[in-house]
């Protein structure tokens, strides 16, 4: 993404841009969690999101993923892992792959990690970059909370209605800057008290 922006970033001097990372989303491409990642991948994650949009048609595989969904959310993502590792289903997804193997703290490090590496390319960022930049998500992230994962099929409320923001402001007052000091540190407490840091 930042390779693309410094090519062409000169040519449109007077425009603003929007880069969409793909981290902290999944698939989780660290060096501890890429071996997780399958060989079709990209056709089961397709197929995945042509269900969730109403755009296929129901097969008994489909069948047995709703019967699933249905058993989620009476037992939680945790209880789905140990039934379906006792009747020998195996694992339909990458996020299926590292929660049966290593339970919701391998999923906590993973997303973590996917955080990681795309702080460090907006940190690259910042140093090549002029003017106010904002950091923010599409949507937030179930981490484990009521025994949920992810955002797909799920109620929309907080944490997936809970957009983390940030802007940088790079050519500013000094005054400007301790007023947004101490907004950000307002922020960094509404977080904190909220559990979402």
């Amino acid at each position: 993404m930042n390779k693309t922006l410094f090519k062409i970033k000169n040519n449109y001097k007077n425009k603003r841009f929007i880069l969409h990372y793909i981290q902290p989303h999944e698939p989780y491409i660290s060096k501890n969690y890429a071996h997780y990642i399958s060989e079709d991948y990209v056709e089961k994650r397709g197929k995945i999101n042509r269900i969730i949009d109403g755009k296929t048609e129901k097969t008994n595989g489909d069948i047995r993923a709703s019967i699933g969904r249905t058993f989620q959310k009476i037992c939680g993502i945790e209880g789905r892992w140990k039934i379906n590792n006792l009747l020998g289903i195996p694992p339909f997804s990458q996020v299926d792959s590292i929660g049966r193997a290593e339970g919701m703290k391998g999923l906590r490090n993973a997303y973590k990690e996917n955080l990681e590496i795309v702080l460090e390319s907006v940190a690259e960022l910042l140093e090549h970059v002029s003017g106010n930049i904002l950091i923010t998500a599409d949507h937030g992230e179930y981490l484990g909370e009521n025994g949920r994962y992810g955002h797909g099929l799920v109620p929309r409320r907080p944490p997936i209605v809970e957009v983390p923001w940030l802007m940088i402001e790079k050519e500013k007052s000094k005054e400007r800057e301790v007023g947004n000091r101490e907004l950000i540190k307002g922020r960094i407490k509404m977080l904190k008290r909220t559990g979402n840091i």
